[in-house]
């Protein structure tokens, strides 16, 4: 008879990224943290602690990437505390990014209950949808349908450094964000020459913000581009 080599492991739950090799001791998670997502078509768990990444996490694919927040209330939002789900960023670049060079729109991805934080240098902790200095230059590539939920970002304070950067984004939803210790605590269609994005469209439509807090950033929100029926509630 036929001999087969090997096993294939039947599972369709939650996938842990400790076992793709993250750890709070590991000096870079970009990798490990990157395998999980790649490696599956549903749940990502950001467990507790603090996971040390310099280079950016993509979140390609309709995908529930999601940690374990505590915290106390805000004024408006949840500030999540250290002992929680953190990406501790120490690049020059973007921390996560909802994105995808592949398809021409990228719909159903879902964040939630982590925070993001930056050493300084950072340009962007959350960015979603288009970015030239990602490889996405001339593409028209969209990220529609997102939920975003009690993510905490801060200390983002490097060239045009935002906590969270919208570009190209449709009918997505972003609830009890916290934004702190930022140049700009949210930049929307934003392109000046250091950013210089071809032939894309800067713009955010029908997206809500249900619950946010932008606080003691630098220059706190800037509306950009073509930002169409954006709600704050």
């Amino acid at each position: 008879g036929t001999i087969f080599n090997g096993w294939v492991r039947q599972y369709d739950g939650a996938v842990n990224v400790k076992w793709f090799g993250a750890s709070e001791i590991r000096l870079d998670n970009e990798v490990p943290i990157q395998a999980a997502i790649d490696n599956t078509k549903g749940k990502v768990i950001l467990p507790t602690g603090i996971f040390k990444t310099s280079g950016t996490i993509r979140i390609d694919r309709p995908i529930d990437f999601y940690g374990v927040a505590t915290g106390t209330v805000g004024a408006g939002s949840t500030i999540i505390t250290d002992n929680s789900s953190m990406i501790y960023y120490s690049g020059d670049g973007v921390a996560v990014a909802i994105v995808s060079d592949i398809v021409d729109s990228l719909e159903g991805v879902s964040l939630s209950n982590f925070s993001i934080k930056g050493t300084s240098s950072g340009r962007v902790g959350l960015l979603v949808g288009d970015y030239s200095d990602m490889s996405l230059t001339g593409k028209n590539l969209a990220v529609t349908k997102a939920k975003i939920k009690n993510i905490q970002v801060t200390n983002f304070t490097g060239v045009e450094g935002a906590g969270i950067r919208l570009s190209h984004v449709f009918e997505t939803t972003i609830t009890n964000l916290y934004s702190k210790f930022n140049t700009f605590g949210l930049l929307v269609g934003y392109s000046i020459d250091s950013l210089a994005m071809t032939g894309v469209s800067d713009d955010a439509t029908t997206t809500r913000f249900d619950g946010c807090t932008f606080r003691e950033n630098t220059q706190g929100i800037f509306l950009g581009g073509k930002s169409m029926a954006i709600q704050f509630v």
